[in-house]
């Protein structure tokens, strides 16, 4: 979980230590019974959500740029753009990006895990692994999300870059 702050501002704000995060976890390869609740015609998730992916282990990065996977796992490096800083898109050497996820403070994505938001995105807004491709796109659909479900607690959400291990 992320250590959220509200800066004087009243915008959210993540300490600059707690980013990034680098998450083992388990692969999702989707089933038919989720393809059906989710609508998204893919074929695996990659994502923060803690319901999708439970059993995430915490490294730091020393451990994570050294560690072997097996087939079944994916090291996930992960960093929280909420410090109204401008984001730049970087490489980070032995993992490929694969696109921004909108959860909120709990890991909960409203892209991969909620439902329910065909006037922000749909689908066609998401890439091959659930996330959305590119940084406009995603700022556009965290504004969005809140403004068209002010009573929904899954819309408010942070925006985060994700990178795999290859």
């Amino acid at each position: 979980m992320w250590m959220i702050r509200i800066n004087q501002n009243g915008e959210k704000a993540i300490p600059d230590q707690d980013n990034p995060k680098y998450y083992l976890c388990k692969r999702f390869f989707t089933t038919e019974k989720y393809k059906a609740f989710s609508q998204l015609p893919i074929e695996e998730v990659v994502s923060v959500d803690s319901m999708l992916f439970p059993e995430k282990t915490l490294l730091d990065k020393e451990t994570a740029t050294k560690y072997t996977l097996s087939g079944e796992e994916q090291l996930l490096c992960v960093y929280c753009i909420e410090n109204n800083i401008t984001f730049t898109m970087e490489e980070i050497t032995g993992f490929e990006f694969c696109g921004f996820d909108l959860a909120e403070e709990f890991e909960i994505s409203a892209l991969t895990n909620c439902g329910g938001f065909d006037e922000t995105f749909t689908y066609k807004d998401l890439n091959m692994l659930g996330l959305i491709p590119d940084f406009l796109s995603a700022k556009r659909i965290q504004t969005d999300l809140a403004i068209n479900n002010p009573n929904e607690e899954h819309a408010d959400c942070l925006l985060f870059a994700v990178w795999r291990k290859i």
